[in-house]
């Protein structure tokens, strides 16, 4: 008899975590609350105050990540901010008495310029994909504890093998497109 009670209880909260659909960012921002609005700022915010710990800290980790790089002396934004003139130290020729002729000193790569300029911008627009990520299952988290149906990270993975089949079998599909065609499509185009 408290088998059957258990697996019940078990089927209940399953099909109450189904019920609860994946909310838009909108949904998230207007009714989130303060978790959610921290979670703007912090990511993974409120997945950690909300029991998730480890999602929240994949997304805080990727944000940390980001930031790093971005702002690292020659990171992101050192290639974002010579993007408009794609360098201003051009190639020089100076006379060498040492060796008597004259020597080239080379200027500012405008091709690597380019290349590390567009990956920022485009490393910052995979950042605001996985923000509004990071907001929407924070907001989905605190509907999850609320209906008394919380998930962890194990039935998080669980479902990247049953209902999220899709997601798991195209990420590395569409990274490779993201890499090997659209960034080069947008290199080339910007040259």
């Amino acid at each position: 008899m408290g088998v059957d009670i258990v697996s019940t209880n078990a089927l209940t909260k399953a099909a109450e975590r189904k019920r609860i659909k994946d909310p838009s960012l909108l949904a998230a921002l207007k009714n989130g609350g303060p978790l959610v609005w921290l979670s703007c700022l912090v990511m993974g915010f409120a997945n950690i105050a909300t029991g998730q710990v480890v999602m929240g800290l994949i997304y805080l980790a990727i944000e940390a990540g980001v930031f790093v790089y971005l702002f690292a002396e020659l990171g992101g934004l050192h290639w974002i901010k010579m993007l408009p003139s794609l360098g201003d130290k051009v190639q020089e020729e100076i006379w060498d008495d040492a060796q008597g002729m004259y020597v080239y000193v080379a200027g500012d790569n405008s091709n690597q310029i380019l290349l590390y300029g567009v990956a920022s911008l485009c490393i910052i627009a995979l950042l605001i994909f996985v923000w509004q990520l990071s907001v929407r299952s924070g907001y989905k988290s605190i509907l999850l504890k609320k209906a008394g149906c919380q998930t962890n990270f194990i039935d998080q993975v669980k479902t990247l093998f049953d209902e999220n089949i899709h997601k798991l079998l195209m990420i590395l599909p569409m990274a490779g497109i993201a890499v090997f065609t659209i960034l080069p499509l947008l290199y080339m185009m910007c040259m």
